[in-house]
């Protein structure tokens, strides 16, 4: 009876310290920020192009844009990137709505081109 009682604690000892360690570590793992990246396609207009020609400038800010939001405490919770996928529905919307869309890398090169009209998103 003495052996059984001695095996059974070491079994429990040997099975509560990893599951201790998994739980403690799943719970510093919440703690953490949530990053989502939003991603997706687009589909085009069905609409009657513009005779225009268009150049399109992205810049960093919105290549690059993120939401960020912030617990009651000041830290951040959630990084919601979704700059990637705002070039992406620019890159399906212009191009149904114009005869010509170029994109260019600044203001001043896209000046530039000739172009009926220059969109800069912000």
């Amino acid at each position: 009876m003495i052996f059984n009682e001695c095996m059974m604690k070491n079994s429990i000892r040997s099975i509560a310290k990893p599951l201790c360690t998994a739980f403690c570590a799943l719970v510093l793992a919440s703690c953490g920020v949530s990053k989502v990246v939003i991603e997706g396609s687009y589909p085009s207009p069905n609409v009657a192009k513009l005779p225009l020609s268009l150049a399109v400038v992205y810049d960093e800010p919105l290549r690059n844009f993120s939401y960020i939001e912030y617990s009651e405490t000041g830290a951040e919770e959630f990084n919601i990137a979704s700059g990637a996928s705002h070039v992406a529905l620019f890159d399906a919307v212009l191009p149904a709505m114009f005869e010509s869309v170029v994109e260019a890398v600044s203001l001043e090169e896209a000046e530039s081109l000739g172009v009926d009209a220059i969109f800069v998103p912000a």
